[in-house]
């Protein structure tokens, strides 16, 4: 088995033309254009920025415009008051967390539908 090992490591898999020819340096990529799909989604996620229970803003229904910087609810773990921050504006969508539930860091509060006069 280390035979077999020694030889895949010092062959021409690893040191070859695939690594340092023009795969990674060819045609693919130029200058500052870059190739492949691009995808420009109509909706955003807020998450939460850490753990704890959730409470949204009692304002906040579906279909309401929210600006940048605007928030949307708190998070509570023991003493700490946490606001969750919509980073970005849009109009709210369906709702992924509710009120009293635990959240993690990182997990999704509620979509977001980006439009072109969202404030």
């Amino acid at each position: 088995m280390e035979s077999i090992t020694r030889s895949f490591v010092q062959g021409n898999s690893l040191q070859g033309d695939s690594l340092q020819g023009d795969s990674l340096q060819g045609d693919s990529v130029q200058g500052d254009s870059v190739q492949g799909e691009q995808c420009e989604a109509p909706a955003r996620v807020v998450i939460a920025p850490g753990a704890g229970v959730f409470q949204p803003q009692a304002t906040l229904a579906s279909g309401t415009m929210i600006h940048k910087g605007q928030i949307i609810g708190h998070l509570t773990s023991g003493e700490v008051r946490t606001p969750v921050v919509s980073p970005f504006a849009g109009q709210t969508g369906a709702a992924l967390a509710w009120a009293g539930e635990r959240l993690s860091t990182h997990q999704p509060v509620m979509w977001l539908s980006l439009a072109s006069d969202a404030p």
